[in-house]
């Protein structure tokens, strides 16, 4: 029979790891590091850094190839729209490379995770709501042949950031 417990600290997210309970605690193994804890903390480690390239690519691609068509079809209030999107950049950058800084196991570490994950909801919510279909309308039958370049340039961006 397996025991599983839920992380609640990523309850409410799309996010949620689920592991296996341990059966062991530290005092348990004569004081000897828990196998378990160590593996814990490297999945969480490598699900960040996964997080974090999938978010650099994507932050990369709309900078290089989306926002600079969007801007030159866009009147003034579209340009603000992209002003405001390359800001939310910005503070997801900051709070990468602040989160980067902290080891798995520090007291911030779901703190600084959850204020990412918030800033990039919020940003993913104005650019559809906003940005999204202005760009739609202005682009109009362009819109095919920027996807098809955004594409590409994704592969070339997952490629070299490894």
């Amino acid at each position: 029979m397996h025991v599983w417990f839920l992380d609640s600290r990523f309850r409410g997210n799309d996010l949620i790891i689920v592991m296996p309970a341990p059966r062991a605690t530290r005092a348990g193994c004569g004081g000897h590091p828990v196998p378990w804890l160590h593996l814990y903390t490297r999945m969480k480690s490598a699900l960040a850094d996964q997080i974090f390239h999938e978010l650099e690519v994507h932050s990369r691609l709309e900078q290089e190839v989306f926002y600079p068509a969007v801007e030159a079809k866009l009147a003034a209030e579209g340009k603000d729209l992209v002003a405001d999107s390359l800001e939310a950049h910005h503070t997801v950058d900051t709070l990468i490379a602040e989160f980067r800084g902290l080891e798995a196991v520090d007291s911030q570490y779901h703190e600084k995770f959850d204020e990412l994950r918030e800033s990039v909801e919020e940003h993913i919510g104005e650019e559809e709501d906003e940005l999204l279909p202005e760009a739609l309308e202005a682009l109009g039958d362009k819109i095919d042949r920027l996807s098809t370049q955004m594409q590409k340039r994704k592969e070339q961006l997952m490629a070299s950031m490894q």
